[in-house]
């Protein structure tokens, strides 16, 4: 299994523990009332029923230890601005031979952003040794376009025949 499938089932995980996590909240934001920690924790048992995250209920007594019921509704929102930003953030680095323009750089950072997440880093370098083309490193994967590589294999197919 590649890095980038890992990479897919671990985000499809996170998805659904986020979704699930959130319509508890929610759930509990529209249910629960104050009360001491006994009466919350049967009103969150009522409310989010007995395949409830352990996590979120969890949370919630501790809110409940801490009276602060009355945030629960701005708690579920933030949690849903938390859920709509990058939940990862990929470094990519991107070598050139010499020095790219603004244009270069704002369609490379289109580019892999669109393949790899909004949440991409990019990093810009210049190895002059590469003559021409560019090496992108995203994670564990390099894509090297440099007429130094296409050299190199130009004689190691000569050498080879």
């Amino acid at each position: 299994m590649t890095t980038q499938e890992a990479q897919t089932f671990a985000r499809a995980l996170y998805d659904s523990l986020i979704s699930s996590g959130f319509q508890q909240l929610q759930a509990a934001a529209g249910s629960i009332k104050s009360g001491n920690v006994e009466q919350v924790a049967s009103q969150l048992d009522a409310a989010l029923g007995p395949n409830a995250n352990p996590a979120v209920r969890n949370f919630l007594l501790a809110m409940a230890r801490e009276n602060a019921l009355g945030l629960l509704p701005q708690v579920a929102e933030a949690f849903a601005a938390y859920g709509k930003a990058p939940t990862r953030l990929v470094e990519a680095e991107v070598t050139s031979a010499e020095p790219l323009s603004e244009a270069q750089r704002a369609k490379i950072e289109s580019d892999v952003r669109k393949k790899y997440g909004e949440g991409t880093l990019l990093r810009f370098k210049v190895d002059e040794s590469l003559i021409g083309g560019l090496i992108i490193r995203v994670g564990d994967r390099v894509i090297d376009n440099s007429l130094r590589a296409r050299l190199s294999e130009l004689q190691r197919h000569l050498l080879s025949s």
